[in-house]
């Protein structure tokens, strides 16, 4: 029988997951109320800065792969691209990466609006300012020959319609001068990261994967996704873009391996789950661990204000806000904000 292979990745550290990192240090003061309501209240949050710099680190791990499986959050398609990208044209390959929306990956959306994917559209343009935002990183002499460098690759988003884009036609944009310095200390500080690999040592549990009907309620559940995959399947391997919170779920629900650093990966994006499968019976799974979220108090919160959502690429929102300006109190009790993992 053969074997097939699942790799699952959690996204990169989006603008919503960062607020749970700086939102106590006094420099969060310093950011315009509005931007921050905006953050929050963002129905599908891009990566931040921080977030892209660490994704494109730990794409030296990936391998070229056709086609990746993502969520209907905008947040994994800018993460599949930047794992995947790099490996697309190297080596003779081929240059097309495609990104398939997926059903059952989406994160759980109860208690916050972050969950929810924005308008397609929408999300579309959020993709390419992003792809904006990396190819203009990309052009910087000063960090170009850190970055993995990014062929003119082809990306074809099959959502309710395929919509191909060409890398090579992004054009650049202009973004502050500190941002390029703030990166190259960005790669710097995590060039000598660590990853630890947590192999099973439990029997995994009986389990039964889900025949999956088009007619199905689509909760998020990874079960689920498997049983789907296999439902139209045509490769040996799978690999998916997806969230925390589901993958957590997934693994403890086969093992309860108490080898596994769970506070840590807490406290990790762009860490992995990696399932082998025979016979529709899953005979091994290993947890790799991502990259460190910033500590909080770090100095990379200043930056990263700038980099909250679209706040960056908005022109209707001053950036001079984000590098200091005017705090004004409350007077008006808000409801409690809710934090996207």
């Amino acid at each position: 029988m053969s074997i097939e292979e699942f790799i699952i990745t959690r996204h990169g550290l989006s603008c919503a997951n960062i607020l749970n990192t700086v939102s106590s240090h006094d420099t969060w003061k310093a950011v315009a109320h509005k931007t921050v309501t905006r953050a929050f209240n963002n129905p599908d949050p891009s990566l931040a800065i921080w977030g892209i710099i660490n994704t494109l680190y730990m794409s030296s791990k990936y391998t070229y792969q056709p086609i990746v499986h993502v969520s209907c959050l905008v947040r994994t398609w800018i993460t599949a691209f930047l794992l995947y990208a790099p490996s697309c044209a190297r080596d003779g390959n081929n240059n097309v990466l495609t990104l398939k929306r997926a059903p059952f990956l989406r994160e759980d959306a109860r208690g916050s609006s972050n969950q929810c994917p924005d308008d397609t559209a929408k999300q579309i343009e959020k993709f390419k300012r992003m792809l904006s935002f990396v190819k203009t990183l990309m052009s910087e002499e000063s960090v170009c020959d850190l970055l993995p460098s990014i062929g003119p690759v082809v990306i074809k988003l099959y959502l309710n319609k395929v919509t191909t884009i060409h890398f090579d036609t992004i054009t650049t944009i202009d973004i502050p001068a500190n941002i390029v310095p703030y990166v190259k200390n960005i790669w710097e500080s995590i060039s000598s990261t660590t990853h630890v690999e947590y192999q099973s040592r439990e029997r995994i549990r009986e389990h039964v994967i889900p025949k999956i009907e088009h007619s199905d309620l689509r909760e998020p559940n990874l079960m689920n996704f498997i049983g789907w995959w296999y439902s139209t399947k045509n490769e040996r391997t799978c690999h998916v873009v997806a969230h925390h919170n589901i993958m957590e779920t997934f693994v403890r629900n086969l093992f309860n391996d108490n080898s596994i650093d769970w506070d840590r990966i807490h406290q990790q994006n762009t860490w992995s789950i990696h399932l082998k499968i025979q016979n529709q019976q899953i005979i091994s799974i290993t947890v790799k661990e991502g990259m460190n979220e910033p500590v909080n108090g770090s100095p990379y919160v200043h930056y990263r204000c700038e980099m909250l959502c679209d706040s960056f690429f908005d022109d209707s929102i001053c950036q001079s806000k984000c590098r200091g300006g005017t705090y004004k109190k409350r007077t008006k009790r808000r409801k409690r904000l809710s934090h996207s993992r």
